[in-house]
């Protein structure tokens, strides 16, 4: 990424934010999304959707 650490994280809160509106418990999101790449998670298609499919709805109800 090519970013520093505090700059990263800030990216990733961002972007949270965009796709869920709201981030209750950011250090929860943070290990999971740790975990997952420590275990080699890597998103097909599908799963990379669900999320932006859901918080343009959320949008548009709004």
């Amino acid at each position: 990424q090519n970013l520093t650490t505090p700059k990263f994280i800030s990216k990733l809160y961002d972007e949270a934010i965009e796709i869920n509106g709201a981030i209750p418990n950011f250090a929860s999101m943070l290990r999971t999304t740790c975990a997952l790449y420590l275990r080699g998670h890597r998103p097909g298609m599908d799963e990379q959707m669900v999320p932006k499919r859901q918080a343009a709805q959320r949008i548009a109800l709004s």
